[in-house]
């Protein structure tokens, strides 16, 4: 299970910024790190958010230095060559996009390892029909990520992991946008593929991804208590398991 800490648009179009972001998470023990690059009429409208190709590039080349994954949240497909060029493993489909069929068509066509469809603007049937309408999709390579746009614990709902797995028989992820982090530790019962989490730094006040993002100083923290709780899921079995032996345990009273 990889875990994915996911910069966004929370760099505020700032280069120290998100670089600054980067040389923290590398420093981490986070499998992989990626950005959002969207799509034209965004970037018209909030023109601060914009980054120079020159700075995609150093971020790929210094995540890749430490054997990290570097994933693109892409909205623009005329963007793809260029993120094809700057080695990028994986992409994620986020917000209406799987309705997008130029800018899936393209993806599925490109080098990437793996490709992450994010559903948290989609139903059951509106997922059932973008399958249909990829009969060439690669089960192992495609996977499908579960959240959904609320950052109340009680709207999480973690079982659709185990539902969309069973319907669709895909590998699916976890996307949070939890405000309680703690969602995250709960999430690992049901088996994610992987786990995304927005993260943020300090340099402003408020991030666009805010409320549910985590502090850039707790993910190694997070990370820890991440893989210390994974070690209790265990095996698909039944076995006599004992540490302590129970009249050991009265004796010692």
């Amino acid at each position: 299970m990889n875990l994915v800490a996911e910069i966004g648009i929370n760099h505020h179009g700032d280069e120290k910024y998100v670089l600054e972001y980067v040389d923290k998470l590398i420093d981490t023990k986070i499998d992989a790190i990626t950005i959002q690059y969207r799509d034209t009429q965004f970037y018209k409208k909030y023109k601060k958010f914009i980054l120079n190709d020159s700075v995609y590039e150093l971020i790929s080349t210094k995540i890749k230095s430490r054997n990290k994954l570097f994933g693109v949240a892409i909205k623009d497909y005329n963007k793809i060559n260029f993120f094809e060029k700057i080695n990028t493993d994986f992409y994620k489909i986020i917000e209406k996009d799987l309705e997008n069929e130029e800018l899936m068509e393209r993806i599925l066509l490109s080098n990437a390892k793996k490709i992450y469809l994010s559903t948290g603007m989609s139903s059951g049937d509106e997922i059932m029909n973008v399958l249909d309408r990829y009969k060439r999709i690669d089960k192992e390579r495609v996977i499908l990520i579960h959240t959904t746009l609320s950052n109340k614990i009680n709207k999480v709902n973690l079982e659709s992991i185990r539902f969309m797995r069973e319907k669709f028989s895909m590998n699916v992820a976890y996307g949070s946008h939890c405000e309680e982090y703690k969602s995250i530790l709960i999430s690992i019962g049901y088996l994610p593929e992987s786990i995304f989490f927005y993260v943020k730094g300090n340099k402003f006040e408020k991030h666009p991804d805010q409320e549910y993002a985590i502090d850039l100083d707790f993910v190694d923290k997070l990370i820890e208590e991440v893989r210390h709780s994974q070690l209790s899921i265990g095996e698909y079995n039944k076995k006599k398991i004992f540490d302590i032996e129970p009249e050991k345990s009265v004796e010692n009273l």
